[in-house]
């Protein structure tokens, strides 16, 4: 696996304004999430949605940007209708030459995180998909990577079997989704098999291939830029909706993962991480 190396914020404040503000709220529509959210609510920057223009190295506008706007109906009304009609893609195609792979990934997600929330009830899960899988796509352009980033949590939060990825997406995907996966042991509540999913996860990682590393560095800056954002508001408060509530935990937690991960200290995305966590746990 080649590890790409860029820069986090590639020349993204040049990028033009979000094209869809719907009017009545200022909000702003995504198509990838389907609804209207704030600005701080949107993943954009590494959303693989985003277009970027690798010759003038900088960020153009969200895939959409150039549907042809309408008097007669919103924005969202107008992305929605030219895709059921099928003149614009469920999602953009990519550039690598297994590109309908993860295409493909991107629509199974969608569909098996519909409904789901992110924690904290306002944001819809498949936002977080997004996120992981445009931080695993600038490490790397391997489609079946970035395809299993956008897969990584189906089995363990949308009840879908590895065995249905093996068949759809074939052994590597499923094995790579499998790799990350916890036993959540849904018989019993959450809270109470934390401590143990954690360890086994945290043994499990620090045996892990770089490819599987990655996956977990794309998730758990997900998380971590979302805790950020919470913490910024709630403070401490907001651990009381985490399955573990004690910080000292959480601290230990991320701080292993950290440690495990250090295959990727060189990525934009570990030392954003790293940063992240001395913020959030300072």
């Amino acid at each position: 696996m080649e590890i790409k190396i860029p820069e986090n914020n590639k020349n993204f404040s040049q990028c033009y304004p979000h094209p869809f503000v719907v009017k009545e709220s200022g909000k702003i529509y995504c198509r990838a999430m389907m609804g209207e959210y704030s600005h701080d609510d949107l993943v954009c920057q590494d959303c693989p949605l985003m277009m970027y223009d690798a010759e003038h190295d900088r960020y153009f506008g969200c895939y959409y940007f150039d549907t042809s706007p309408s008097e007669s109906v919103s924005d969202c009304e107008r992305i929605s209708l030219a895709v059921s009609e099928g003149e614009l893609p469920e999602f953009p195609y990519f550039e690598e030459k297994d590109r309908h792979l993860v295409e493909s990934a991107l629509q199974f997600a969608a569909v098996a995180h519909k409904g789901q929330l992110r924690k904290g009830g306002r944001i819809p899960y498949f936002a977080h998909v997004l996120e992981a899988s445009g931080i695993v796509h600038k490490i790397s352009d391997e489609a079946e990577l970035i395809a299993a980033a956008a897969l990584h949590d189906v089995v363990e939060d949308a009840g879908v079997t590895v065995d249905e990825l093996r068949e759809r997406f074939g052994d590597h995907v499923a094995d790579l989704v499998a790799s990350v996966s916890e036993n959540k042991r849904s018989h019993l509540p959450a809270a109470e098999t934390w401590e143990i999913r954690k360890k086994e996860a945290l043994e499990a990682l620090r045996e892990a291939g770089l490819e599987t590393k990655t996956l977990v560095l794309g998730d758990k800056l997900s998380n971590m830029r979302s805790c950020k954002r919470d913490h910024d508001v709630e403070g401490d408060a907001m651990w009381e909706k985490f399955n573990c509530k004690d910080k000292r935990m959480q601290k230990r937690y991320y701080h292993d993962v950290l440690d495990a991960l250090g295959e990727l200290s060189d990525t934009y995305a570990y030392k954003e991480l790293k940063t992240l966590i001395d913020d959030v746990f300072e």
